[in-house]
């Protein structure tokens, strides 16, 4: 079931509610997760592993394709290259939001902060997440590893919101789909964001 209207993650910053702990997977420049902090959070989690090795088992051809696609962007072809990008753009992030002593840069892959996540859940060592934004890798796969993954992390009552829904990102709304129909849930949108209440 979908419900909403809308577009940009300004619009589901009304889900977020101080004093909250939330994670966002998928930094990138930042933006977001500076919104996000001036909500005045208990702590935020930023996950993003700025590399480009996690692509890599999609093949040589993939990342032949990535390097292109994206070389407007970093004005570099080559995976040194691309790294070069990817830790000039980590330290850029951590200098904007090291004056926020409630962030955590996390510079991993969502998989492993899960897997980290989880084992301090089950030691005691720390609280169920109030909310979780989902912006990172926008495959099928990838994004339905992360759904999965916040079920576990994520407590009762919390939410999952996230980006790409119904958006040029076929695999991210396809997962989403799957996701409330195999877990009985409702998804609302605001343009390209949804929301998933647990």
């Amino acid at each position: 079931m979908m419900i909403g209207s809308g577009s940009g993650s300004e619009k589901i910053m009304h889900l977020i509610k101080p004093n909250t702990i939330g994670a966002e997977i998928g930094v990138w420049k930042g933006k977001t997760s500076i919104e996000f902090l001036k909500k005045g959070l208990k702590k935020l989690y930023l996950i993003d592993p700025y590399a480009v090795d996690n692509y890599e088992y999609l093949g040589e051809e993939y990342m032949n394709n990535f390097y292109a696609k994206y070389s407007k962007i970093t004005g570099e072809f080559s995976k040194a290259g691309f790294m070069r990008f990817y830790d000039n753009l980590y330290e850029h992030v951590y200098g904007m939001v090291k004056g926020f002593e409630e962030a955590e840069m996390c510079r991993m892959t969502s998989d492993d902060w899960f897997d980290s996540y989880k084992a301090a859940l089950s030691n005691g060592l720390h609280e169920h997440l109030d909310w979780i934004y989902i912006d990172g890798d926008h495959s099928y796969e990838a994004t339905t590893k992360d759904l999965n993954n916040s079920l576990d992390v994520v407590r009762s009552g919390g939410v999952i919101i996230g980006d790409d829904y119904n958006a040029s990102k076929k695999g991210t709304t396809e997962a989403v789909n799957k996701f409330i129909k195999d877990n009985d849930l409702n998804v609302f949108t605001y343009g390209t964001q949804f929301q998933i209440n647990l």
